[in-house]
């Protein structure tokens, strides 16, 4: 049985639905993030590790001649992404659960080119803050830690999978920047509940 959509507005707070454009300078903020993020972390290798280590990564992890080696590389690839989308959902999920609020893990299907996994947080009244939180949890965990990695760490393919892990989430996480966006341009003391459908309510609270 559904339960009632949308639910009642808290005491002191009435339905809103926010009408919300991007602003010019927030996708040019994103465009220069996407293009920052596939520049960083080579560069990021050759100031940590030096050049002569970045050439001999680069040729270790992509510089393949027999079938054989293309296909433990592909392994390694899909591994990878594989990992790195359960490790982003993962940190959404439980960022909301800390504040509180169950979750549900799913994947979006728009086509055999575009499919992606996403994590709903809903049960409650989320407010601007825990929104934010939960949106960029990947983004200030993971990365971070892909990049302790490459500072500590002298295997080259442990080196390569924290690069990709690195480049991946902090392109993953153009989506949870541009809704982080989207949230901060709320009033102040909005609220914002979601269910397991991925249906979405506003309240705004009402002035006394």
């Amino acid at each position: 049985m559904d339960v009632e959509w949308p639910p009642a507005p808290p005491e002191g707070y009435r339905p809103h639905d926010p009408d919300y454009q991007q602003p010019w300078y927030v996708t040019v903020a994103l465009l220069g993030w996407i293009l920052g993020v596939f520049i960083g972390p080579p560069l990021l290798v050759v100031a940590l590790k030096g050049e002569e280590t970045a050439v001999r990564l680069a040729y270790t992890v992509f510089q393949h001649e027999t079938p054989n080696e293309w296909a433990k590389y592909l392994v390694w690839v899909l591994g990878m992404l594989g990992l790195l989308a359960l490790l982003h959902e993962a940190l959404h999920a439980l960022c909301g659960r800390w504040f509180g609020y169950r979750s549900k893990f799913s994947i979006r299907y728009d086509g055999f080119l575009n499919i992606s996994p996403t994590t709903l947080t809903y049960g409650e009244y989320q407010s601007r803050g825990e929104s934010i939180a939960i949106a960029l949890a990947p983004l200030v965990v993971l990365t971070p830690a892909s990049i302790l990695v490459l500072v500590v760490s002298q295997d080259f393919w442990v080196l390569g999978s924290a690069a990709l892990i690195c480049l991946g989430n902090s392109v993953g996480a153009v989506a949870d920047l541009g809704s982080a966006c989207r949230i901060v341009q709320l009033p102040a003391g909005e609220l914002i509940t979601q269910d397991k459908k991925g249906r979405q309510q506003y309240y705004h609270r009402v002035n006394e």
